[in-house]
């Protein structure tokens, strides 16, 4: 999920739980395991979203939150199989499936990472760890094309 080790994406790679032992080979010798097994018993122990908002930009408010939506369905892309187990009950499913086909109303996509973040932290028995990249763009966007 995680194909570079650059940026706050090395964060998402010490923390996920998917790769978990793969992922433990790529910090050997580095600071955080030459700093002790404390800090080693925290790799690969958390449910992890990692998205970057970097290129949800635009020149009106509209088209800046059909690429948000576009860029949460890609996130809930991510984790398409919370649907094929007994996790989710039928209306949490049918959500799912709307933010996939990008058919949530505006005012609703709000709400979507943090029903993400519930449906992970159900799955897992554990609080998930999100992190989000680039947060500032689409702000940056719509202060320079008068929407702010």
């Amino acid at each position: 999920m995680y194909s570079t080790l650059s940026g706050i994406c090395i964060f998402a790679t010490f923390f996920t739980l998917e790769n978990a032992v793969g992922n433990r080979a790529l910090f050997q010798g580095l600071a955080v395991e030459r700093a002790g097994e404390r800090y080693m018993r925290e790799q690969g122990t958390r449910p992890t979203i990692f998205f970057s908002l970097k290129d949800v930009k635009a020149k009106d408010h509209d088209s800046l939150m059909a690429m948000m939506a576009a860029t949460i369905a890609q996130l809930y892309n991510q984790f398409l199989d919370l649907t094929e187990q007994n996790l989710l009950n039928p209306v949490e499913k049918e959500y799912f499936f709307q933010v996939l086909r990008r058919q949530v109303p505006l005012a609703e996509l709000q709400y979507a990472v943090g029903y993400l973040m519930d449906f992970l932290r159900r799955r897992y028995g554990r609080p998930v760890l999100l992190l989000i990249d680039e947060y500032d763009a689409p702000i940056q966007c719509a202060w320079e094309h008068g929407f702010y």
